[in-house]
């Protein structure tokens, strides 16, 4: 038969009693790393499609100032390919007249595109998360205005 334990001492008191440990309860939360990315921020090199370097200025301009920073450039680099990837996958089932078409062996089949626009849309949405996009997880985020050095910050709200 399990032991009951009773309900935990609340972090308050544990304070008041000395003996809370900040080692069990992580770290806290730290700015965002790197330097923020402002709104003129020149296109990274890898970009050389104009379509994807017209997608990078839209996400800066479409975000406050100080939500991304350069450790967030590999997300956004990912972002912009993703949403170019859906846009040409979109323009293929658009000229496609049936959404499906016949193997070699006689089985229906859909077309591929279907397949990248769910992949392309999975992988948006996880960004959109990230940072807060949707419309769930802007419940969640708490994006205060600009500080003096530049940074807003991104933290989540707590439950507690």
């Amino acid at each position: 038969m399990a032991s009951t334990r009773g309900r935990p001492k609340p972090t308050t008191i544990k304070l008041l009693d000395g003996t809370y440990r900040a080692d069990r309860h992580g770290l806290p939360e730290t700015e965002p790393a790197g330097e923020v990315i402002k709104h003129g921020t020149p296109h990274p090199e890898i970009l050389s499609d104009p379509r994807t370097i017209e997608i990078w200025r839209t996400l800066l301009l479409e975000s406050p100032e100080g939500v991304y920073t350069t450790a967030d450039i590999d997300a956004m680099i990912e972002y912009c390919r993703t949403k170019f990837a859906a846009e040409r996958a979109w323009a293929m089932v658009e000229q496609s007249k049936n959404m499906q078409y016949v193997d070699s062996a006689g089985n229906p089949r859909r077309i591929p595109a279907i397949q990248i626009l769910k992949d392309c849309r999975e992988g948006m949405l996880k960004f959109w998360s990230k940072f807060g996009k949707t419309p769930s997880d802007r419940i969640g985020m708490n994006i205060l205005p600009v500080k003096n050095n530049g940074m807003a910050s991104r933290k989540r709200k707590s439950n507690g």
